[in-house]
């Protein structure tokens, strides 16, 4: 650490010394006074400047390398020997070290610089430079100068850490993320080893890694490695803003399990249905022998691959298993699930299964559009408090994936809101017979009767209630599962009307003690197809 003293005539004495005098009687009228003050810093000298009072600081570093010290040089008593002396004031005077003191700091910045100190320590808030001295009553120190530079890295994380068991054959995926002395973080180019528990040597074959520089590494243990501890390390080495490097490291702990897979039993969900531009996503199930008792679970990613055997039906992604239906609709076709490595199966095990995947028309045939006039409202009524409809126009405007939302944060004890959709003044009544309705959202773990005992669907005319069906009504709603549509489970409630209309509501209605705060309305249909009775 460099000691810097207070003032250029200042003359240092011998270093070390903090006793007032050589031992002798001390006068009775003497009094210790504070005359000057001592600033240094531990941080380290900037290496962009010859300048030795010039320091530097990353942004944000709050560490012992930065810490910053105020001592003070008190007066002595008659008759002190100048060689018990620290230093000598430009008046003659004799001083004496007297300890680190509660000072005070004027910080002036440079060039955008900005800093403060907290707990013996200076903290860089903004680039830039700026100037530190420091006081205390009428004594001032010597000025410091730092160089604030951008923010350095300060930790490496590797994520997940210390996952649970993996599978012969599993990847499982580890991330790089650089913490910086600002506290910002953000992904970073590392390079990756793997060993086994302490640092051991694994023996050749065990695990299948990328060494990079790269973000992420994808690790899979390769059979014959059941058992074993592997330890995943990253490591960078990055610029600390002054003509150095900082080096970090962080390792990551998983153990192979004994399990295997088995056999590929089948795939999930069974048969499902969805509507055009819907998706819905498909998992392996598979078999895994070798524990403490054989069970059932889902394959990872990455072990199998996904195939549609009609992609004019439906669509695939053979990595993750979502598909999508392709419009009309109106068709099937058979999704496959196939293991990537099926050498790995023991003998007799299953490295194939499939499903049928069937596409429905459109539901929402005649949709109530913004473009063609449609209006959108809502309506809240009794005691529902904070009650509303957002985005009313978003269940009008087209695109399906877009939706309204019907709060209701308190409840519907005692109220009701509904979100109104009436087509435009100028057109013609929709036709009795036809099945009204809306494309709502289903929130995952709710049940279907759930989701009908909270809700009902009406139709109006010029404004006034024709009929309805739903909640607290005599006439039961349809419903038909649609898969996911904007990211969420999406149904169609609806029922066949008996009377013309000219616009639908979905309500939450009275005396239900919804488990529903929140329904998210994609589409309002004049005529849907499809509706099914409830389950």
């Amino acid at each position: 650490m460099k000691i810097l003293r207070t003032m250029a005539l200042l003359v240092l004495g011998a270093a070390g010394l903090t006793g007032c005098g050589d031992g002798g009687v001390q006068s009775p009228d003497f009094t210790t006074e504070l005359r000057a003050l001592t600033l240094s810093t531990t941080a380290a000298d900037d290496a962009s400047t010859s300048d030795p009072n010039q320091y530097f600081l990353a942004l944000g570093l709050d560490s012992e390398a930065n810490e910053i010290t105020a001592v003070g040089l008190c007066n002595t008593p008659p008759g002190t020997d100048e060689d018990d002396a620290d230093a000598i004031s430009p008046d003659g005077d004799l001083l004496v070290n007297c300890g680190p003191r509660d000072a005070s700091y004027r910080i002036v910045g440079a060039n955008g610089g900005a800093a403060h100190v907290t707990n013996g320590r200076i903290i860089g808030d903004a680039i830039g430079t700026v100037t530190v001295t420091a006081t205390e009553d009428d004594a001032e120190s010597n000025s410091l100068t730092f160089r604030i530079g951008s923010a350095i890295v300060t930790e490496l994380q590797v994520t997940p850490e210390n996952p649970p068991a993996v599978s012969v054959n599993e990847t499982i995926t580890f991330t790089a993320t650089a913490v910086f002395s600002d506290g910002t973080t953000t992904p970073i180019q590392a390079t990756w080893t793997a060993t086994g528990a302490g640092g051991a040597a694994l023996p050749a074959g065990t695990v299948v890694f990328d060494a990079g520089p790269s973000n992420t590494t994808p690790v899979t243990p390769q059979p014959g490695s059941q058992g074993q501890t592997i330890v995943i390390t990253g490591s960078i080495s990055s610029d600390n803003g002054n003509g150095g490097t900082v080096e970090a490291t962080d390792s990551s702990t998983f153990t192979v399990s004994n399990e295997v897979l088995a056999s590929l039993l089948r795939v999930e969900p069974a048969n499902p249905v969805v509507a055009p531009g819907a998706t819905v996503a498909f998992t392996a199930i598979g078999q895994y022998t070798g524990g403490t008792a054989p069970r059932e679970g889902a394959i990872p990613a990455g072990q199998v691959t996904w195939a549609s055997a009609d992609t004019g039906v439906a669509t695939i992604v053979p990595t993750t298993g979502v598909a999508t239906g392709v419009p009309p609709g109106g068709a099937q076709t058979t999704i496959t699930a196939a293991l990537v490595n099926p050498g790995s199966v023991p003998a007799g095990g299953q490295t194939t299964a499939n499903t049928t995947l069937t596409v429905t028309d459109a539901q929402c045939v005649a949709p109530l559009l913004l473009a063609q006039g449609a209006v959108a409202s809502e309506t809240i009524t009794g005691l529902c408090v904070g009650c509303a409809v957002a985005n009313r126009d978003a269940s009008i405007d087209g695109d399906a994936t877009t939706f309204a939302t019907i709060s209701t944060p308190v409840g519907l004890l005692l109220g009701t809101a509904s979100l109104n959709v009436d087509s435009a003044p100028a057109a013609a009544d929709i036709a009795a017979g036809s099945r009204a309705g809306f494309i709502v959202a289903k929130p995952p773990g709710l049940l279907t009767a759930e989701l009908l005992s909270t809700l009902s669907v009406s139709t109006r005319a010029n404004g006034a209630l024709v009929e309805a069906a739903g909640a607290n009504q005599t006439t039961p709603l349809g419903i038909t599962l649609l898969g996911v549509i904007g990211g969420q489970d999406a149904a169609l409630l609806s029922f066949v009307t008996t009377q013309p209309f000219d616009g639908v509501s979905v309500t939450f209605n009275t005396g239900v003690a919804s488990v529903l705060p929140t329904v998210n309305v994609f589409q309002a249909c004049g005529n849907s197809v499809n509706g099914s009775p409830p389950e």
